[in-house]
């Protein structure tokens, strides 16, 4: 079972009556955070609204779009500590 915030995103997964993820979006309704037992999913993206990193248990993985991202379009958040 799922249930949506009212923008229409997903909020939480369910498995069994038990949560077994939950998500977190920005204000433009994109995702910035998965979260479940034993993970932290955290993604960024850039002032075109492109997702240039994604960051998986505290551990950068993937950086997208990097040769267009300066220093003043990168936001300021957990995730970007590790780029």
């Amino acid at each position: 079972m799922s249930k949506l915030q009212i923008a229409g995103n997903l909020k939480t997964k369910s498995e069994n009556g038990t949560i077994v993820a939950r998500y977190y979006y920005n204000t433009q309704n994109k995702l910035v955070k998965i979260t479940g037992d034993g993970f932290v999913h955290e993604f960024a993206y850039e002032s075109q609204n492109r997702r240039i990193a994604l960051c998986y248990n505290g551990t950068l993985k993937k950086i997208i779009h990097a040769a267009r991202v300066g220093p003043s379009q990168v936001p300021s958040n957990k995730l970007l500590i590790f780029v």
